[in-house]
């Protein structure tokens, strides 16, 4: 893709959520020439975020705009928001909705969305990028300033695993072994994760892991429950077959490129359904991927109805608890390609237009 030979400033407004952090930051690399900002966005108070959310509808002049921001954001969100250029402007999570279309009017950049934004917003947007699960709704109508995607946006590439996984084994010194790579998530509105769901399932996942003679790179998530770590530790700590177990609410300095690393060290990826972002991430690997489905009594949900898409479509294979070691060694057996899932072109077009 080429662009304008001008540096593009891209900042990116977080909420400090690592998922949302991380597609942001995958959309903003997309673009080759771009120096990215990242600025942690912190109200002053709900209330403080309800106003400026109110304020986004009325056509504000730009010292108003400066204003109510420094009213509402706490100090370190403001000060690098008002001293730092940009060109575009990237948010995912609701909470930024405010900050991302009144900063962009500010510095006369363009305004990106990752994630569907409330109704009264769509307009005032210049690019969305909207997940396929989002929308399904009848009521649903696609505009011009929107790209539709399949996963969420993530920055793992086939063509990029295999110096990540040099990189990580070479940190950690692993062994020259292959692996089976397992990433817990945890709670959320849609799923339910407990200890006794983690420990039937990893008794699945060392039965295989002896039987084909493979070894084991596990990590969780910041949401995965206390007693969900506390089995893994209880079993993984110090086994033969597990030369790396990542906690990661005891982690705070994880290696770099860890996620990316562990896939490319992978024959087989296994991810527990609650996460879009992880399982996005997980089928663009181009390894063999099975979402392992722990929760049966799940309602119809977007989220379930993604990652059915996403198995219907070959990307992943859905895999109940009690079948999850058949299934695995179903995936190691096969001869059969993975298929990657990728959106990043679609995405790469629509940010070369808004330049």
């Amino acid at each position: 893709m080429e662009t304008d030979s001008k540096l593009q400033t891209i900042v990116i407004l977080t909420d400090d959520k690592k998922g949302h952090f991380n597609q942001s930051c995958s959309v903003a690399q997309l673009l080759p020439k771009a120096h990215i900002v990242t600025i942690s966005t912190q109200y002053k108070s709900k209330i403080h975020q309800l106003i400026l959310s109110f304020l986004t509808y009325a056509p504000l002049p730009k010292f108003l705009i400066s204003f109510f921001l420094t009213q509402s954001l706490k100090k370190d969100s403001y000060s690098p928001i008002a001293s730092t250029p940009c060109d575009i402007v990237i948010s995912t999570g609701a909470s930024l909705n405010a900050p991302n279309l009144f900063l962009s009017k500010l510095k006369s950049a363009k305004s990106v969305v990752v994630m569907k934004p409330s109704w009264g917003w769509k307009k005032q947007y210049d690019l969305q990028i909207i997940p396929k699960h989002d929308t399904l709704s009848f009521f649903y109508l696609k505009r011009s300033n929107v790209v539709i995607t399949l996963g969420a946006p993530t920055s793992i590439r086939k063509e990029d695993l295999k110096e990540k996984a040099k990189k990580l084994s070479t940190h950690l010194k692993l062994p020259s072994q292959q692996y089976i790579s397992l990433f817990i998530g945890g709670n959320s509105s849609h799923h339910h994760l407990t200890g006794a769901m983690v420990h039937s399932m990893v008794q699945k996942i060392n039965k295989v892991a002896q039987e084909k003679d493979l070894n084991l790179l596990i990590t969780t998530s910041r949401r995965t429950p206390n007693d969900v770590s506390q089995v893994l530790k209880n079993i993984f700590s110090n086994h033969p077959r597990c030369p790396l177990l990542i906690i990661a609410s005891e982690t705070p300095s994880q290696p770099e490129d860890l996620i990316s690393g562990m896939m490319g060290l992978s024959e087989l990826i296994l991810v527990t359904e609650d996460s879009i972002s992880m399982i996005s991430e997980a089928a663009s690997s181009g390894k063999n991927t099975i979402v392992i489905q722990t929760d049966f009594d799940q309602k119809k949900s977007k989220h379930r109805h993604f990652i059915q898409e996403l198995a219907q479509e070959k990307y992943i294979e859905l895999a109940p608890l009690p079948t999850l070691d058949k299934i695995m060694v179903q995936k190691l057996e096969s001869t059969m390609l993975p298929k990657v899932l990728n959106d990043s072109n679609a995405i790469q077009e629509a940010l070369a237009r808004l330049l």
